[in-house]
């Protein structure tokens, strides 16, 4: 009775890897806000004219960096429950990234 109890607990496996991909997905978004801010003047203020935007290549590559890498990591770990995490956060994270290079009112 106990071996069919302990057969039919979901398996915790993936836990680890999980807590090193949310790690991942930290370290990388502080690490490219910081850049993007540290390399380019006007953060989410994209329309003053005397500052360089955040969209340029060298901002939105930094962006992909960001989404990819995580996504990267997650299809490394081989965790399918950390791969479907990774794709739906990837997809919010491009969303996030899409309205942050966006501008908003009038240029």
């Amino acid at each position: 009775m106990i071996e069919v109890a302990a057969e039919s607990e979901p398996s915790k496996d993936w836990y680890p890897p999980f807590g090193r991909w949310i790690a991942v997905v930290l370290a990388s978004g502080i690490a490219a806000l910081i850049l993007i801010e540290v390399t380019h003047n006007a953060w989410l203020d994209i329309c003053d004219q005397f500052h360089e935007p955040p969209t340029t290549i060298l901002g939105v590559a930094i962006a992909a960096v960001a989404t990819g890498f995580p996504f990267a990591f997650a299809m490394w770990s081989r965790s399918r429950q950390v791969v479907a995490i990774a794709a739906g956060a990837a997809i919010v994270e491009g969303l996030v990234w899409w309205w942050l290079f966006t501008p908003v009112g009038v240029c």
